[in-house]
């Protein structure tokens, strides 16, 4: 079952009941649209977009509701996806990390993103128009269990306020996200197993000043030449530091 994707896990409940409880013992939550896209010559394209997108929330709801209703522990929750608005999926999205935090999830991998036909339609800079961009609630910051988070395409601004409970933090990813230094400087001050953190092209945040990280080992920064250059202070203790302008 952990070579098969989540939709293909799924799938088996369709060949037996007896397999219904294999599809719940499947603890590795693999969401990506990409696999639900379906090309129709006969409809408009964002009708189709729009068509295979609701879909694909379907998929997820179901399947983070059976897994809650089963009380499975989550090794892993991945989820990729290109939106129209995202003010439609917000509240699907907080309640999904709300199931996933709950049955302790270890991974967490999120990535939403503004649709691509929507940007050139609009020509709007994405990484300037954060409010086009997805917030989160606290609700994933006190997601004690979680050894390796991701997030993409986040507005991340308005976090700094939450408290932070990531006491199993190891290995942190934040990409194209908008987020404030103080709330970097609390992901590295208050997630003491912190180890390995790899921020691309986070927009807002200037400096970076690593005051206290004893477990911090791997930093890897790619910014925007324009965007992080206001300078750095790294403890001597991180055994790997590269920037990628």
């Amino acid at each position: 079952m952990s070579y098969l994707s989540t939709q293909e896990a799924t799938r088996t409940c369709i060949l037996s009941k007896r397999w219904n409880h294999l599809q719940t013992s499947f603890p590795i939550l693999d969401f990506d649209l990409i696999y639900f896209e379906e090309k129709d010559s006969t409809t408009r394209r964002k009708e189709r977009k729009i068509y295979n997108i609701n879909k694909f929330l379907h998929f997820v709801d179901a399947s983070l509701l059976r897994f809650s209703e089963a009380k499975v522990s989550i090794q892993k929750f991945r989820l990729s996806m290109e939106v129209f608005d995202v003010e439609g999926v917000a509240s699907l999205l907080e309640k999904w990390i709300e199931l996933a935090v709950t049955n302790e999830v270890k991974e967490l991998d999120l990535n939403v993103q503004i649709s691509n036909d929507r940007i050139k339609r609009l020509g709007l800079n994405v990484q300037k128009n954060k409010d086009m961009m997805c917030s989160l609630s606290g609700t994933i910051f006190s997601a004690k269990f979680v050894t390796t988070l991701k997030l993409g395409g986040f507005n991340l601004e308005q976090s700094s306020a939450y408290t932070i409970r990531f006491h199993s933090l190891k290995k942190l990813a934040l990409e194209g996200v908008h987020i404030d230094e103080q709330l970097v400087q609390k992901f590295i001050s208050e997630c003491p197993l912190l180890e390995d953190l790899f921020l691309s092209l986070c927009m807002h945040c200037i400096r970076i000043c690593i005051a206290h990280a004893p477990r911090l080992r791997i930093l890897k920064i790619v910014s925007f030449p324009s965007n992080f250059c206001d300078g750095y202070k790294f403890l001597s203790d991180v055994e790997s530091i590269e920037i990628v302008a």
